[in-house]
């Protein structure tokens, strides 16, 4: 459960990059809004309620939750990592979307994370509960040390790390 609320923290992460994007992509007037509204984006993602009806139903369970986060936050950073290398133009509404998918894929590992604490603690569940979610709140630091030892100045190579690390180490 802790390496999943790792994997789905990223969401407390977005200060990191969103200046170097904003002065590259954005550097008008309405730049600051342009980006808030992508975090925005990344937000309502991460709290939309779909990872728990998935983890309730049939096809769910918190293994198969967390393999959709997976997906959902590679397709995210990837798109982003490509943009930030100019590899792709997308449009505003596409980066909408990267952002989305990014920010869902976070609240699926953090559901599949409580789910199974849940589960697997039933007389301590509280307790459980509240040092995995520490996690997921942590992660923050966690990453930060990450992009300040490895990626510093390369937004672009740090977003595709969080898409192929996060997916990677949430998926195993």
């Amino acid at each position: 459960g802790m390496v999943l609320e790792i994997c789905g923290g990223s969401i407390y992460i977005t200060g990191l990059y969103t200046t170097d994007l904003k002065s590259r992509f954005f550097p008008g007037a309405h730049g600051q809004a342009q980006i808030e509204q992508l975090v925005f984006a990344s937000n309502l993602g991460n709290w939309f309620p779909a990872a728990g009806l998935f983890n309730d139903s049939r096809f769910g369970g918190a293994r198969n939750t967390a393999l959709v986060a997976a997906v959902l936050t590679l397709a995210g950073y990837a798109g982003l990592a490509a943009w930030s290398a100019e590899w792709i133009r997308p449009a505003y509404w596409q980066l909408w979307i990267f952002w989305f998918l990014w920010g869902h894929g976070s609240g699926w590992f953090d559901n599949a994370a409580v789910s199974t604490t849940a589960r697997n603690f039933p007389l301590q569940r509280g307790r459980a509960i509240a040092l995995v979610k520490a996690f997921y709140g942590l992660s923050g630091s966690v990453l930060t040390q990450v992009f300040n030892l490895f990626f510093f100045g390369q937004t672009s190579e740090f977003l595709l790390f969080l898409g192929v690390g996060l997916s990677a180490l949430g998926a195993a």
